[in-house]
């Protein structure tokens, strides 16, 4: 697409959104929390592509679009319908945010040369790639295991149950990257195809466990 059209789909985009908080102000009474997230959430959005910040090209954008596509979204929803945030709803927020991470540095090997001979400063980029494997797989354990720490002590039972197809698939990944980093041929569809599958199984998987439970 033309950098117009971007951009003016990025304006509008931003108008929209803008406007439709505005009516939650006017019409409803949607809470000091709520609207502290919302305007976090588009802040982190808004720098994240567009100058001077422009974080998805400084090493801290997978940070940033972690935590509001995986955190102040989902806050933002919660505290619209309920005005309080419970505590198996935060836990489940961390492996979800952990796994987001780990899913952009899967977008981000295939393009490592093309980004770095553009100047992008990318988390990739300021790692390497060996480094970024690491941190791939470190992310994918510590997701596994806040999931499951989350199960033994935080989640409600059927949420627990709901999410555990999960963790062969978070195996399999990882072991996609680690032979990745020992040199094996890349698959780079089936390796950035399994990250998104991955993470929007999770999400989908805690969704229904808690419409269940």
């Amino acid at each position: 697409l033309a950098r117009n059209t971007a951009l003016i789909a990025g304006l509008t985009c931003a108008g929209l959104a803008g406007l439709a908080m505005a009516v939650l102000f006017a019409r409803f009474e949607i809470g000091l929390p709520a609207a502290l997230v919302y305007l976090l959430a588009f802040l982190g959005a808004f720098c994240y592509s567009a100058p001077p910040v422009h974080l998805a090209a400084s090493g801290y954008g997978e940070l940033t679009a972690a935590l509001v596509v995986s955190g102040g979204v989902p806050l933002f929803s919660c505290l619209l319908q309920t005005g309080r945030l419970p505590a198996p709803l935060l836990v489940a927020l961390l492996p979800l945010m952990l796994l987001n991470i780990a899913m952009l540095l899967a977008f981000e090997l295939p393009d490592f040369a093309a980004d770095r001979a553009a100047g992008k400063r990318t988390l990739l980029v300021r790692l390497g790639p060996r480094a970024g494997h690491g941190l791939h797989v470190a992310l994918l354990l510590a997701a596994t295991l806040a999931l499951g720490a989350g199960a033994a002590f935080a989640l409600p039972g059927r949420v627990a149950l709901a999410a555990l197809p999960m963790f062969p698939l978070a195996a399999l990944h990882i072991g996609q990257s680690v032979r990745l980093r020992r040199g094996a041929s890349a698959q780079w569809g089936w390796f950035t195809f399994t990250a998104i599958a991955l993470y929007a199984l999770t999400a989908a998987l805690l969704t229904v466990g808690f419409w269940v439970a």
